[in-house]
């Protein structure tokens, strides 16, 4: 029982050459997911990879690395959630059954322990529920009743096909919606073992991160050099490390 956390870190990137190893602010950005996931205390940092390299690293940082994941669950199109059946699963083939699996991706290097801490005690604080994501308000342009499409026959729609006419004006007045911000998923192993995989379950909830939070999910150069420019100014803020 209890919790394991688990931070998929494969080798390969095309995107970004072996960007979980790649320094960002002054450490490797698998470092940053480590350290939150150990401060935290909520049980077992596991590290999911396919390359000896990064299992040493993590070893060194105190993560537990116990296997090498497949090739085949390393490619670019793998799912996460055949990556994280194949880790709780060697466990369980250990005698060690995780209840809880927290979730944390590399590239979102924003997330704090608190937030980690947060959306385990939601998701105990009631026995229906079956996750908690954190999540964001999305404004203004970023909320899908102001984004647009281009139909096949040229004509430019809102996103479900309605007439441009239909258009909210003021951003106060856009129904509210959120974004995934990978800071944490913290979820009941059981979900993995539905009919169909998932982190979510039939009841999941959201934590929902403050305004002034910042978050920015590393997926291209560009999106490196702006995490990393922000990420920078948290660090001096502060004084030191995140």
């Amino acid at each position: 029982m209890g919790n394991v956390i688990i931070i998929p870190a494969r080798g390969g990137s095309k995107s970004i050459v072996n960007k979980n190893m790649k320094i960002f602010c002054g450490k490797p950005l698998l470092y940053w997911a480590i350290k939150v996931a150990r401060e935290s205390g909520l049980g077992t940092v596991c590290v999911s990879t396919d390359s000896e390299d990064i299992r040493s690293y993590a070893l060194s940082e105190g993560a537990d690395v116990p296997f090498l994941r497949p090739t085949a669950l390393a490619e670019d199109a793998t799912p996460t959630e055949p990556v994280l059946i194949h880790a709780h699963e060697y466990y369980v083939g250990k005698g060690i059954n995780f209840e809880n699996i927290l979730l944390l991706q590399p590239t979102s290097p924003f997330r704090k322990v608190e937030d980690l801490k947060q959306a385990y005690l939601q998701l105990i604080s009631e026995s229906s529920l079956t996750c908690v994501f954190s999540a964001r308000e999305a404004i203004a342009n970023e909320n899908p009743h102001w984004m647009i499409v281009r139909g096949q026959n040229g004509n430019v729609t809102k996103f479900n096909g309605d007439s441009l006419l239909k258009m909210n004006t003021r951003r106060q007045d856009l129904p509210k919606v959120y974004i995934r911000n990978d800071y944490v998923y913290c979820f009941k192993s059981k979900n993995l073992y539905e009919q169909v995989p998932n982190l979510y379950g039939m009841s999941p909830d959201l934590l929902v991160a403050g305004s002034d939070r910042v978050d920015v999910d590393i997926n291209t150069q560009r999106d490196w050099v702006i995490a990393e420019a922000v990420f920078e100014k948290v660090l001096l803020d502060h004084g030191s490390e995140k």
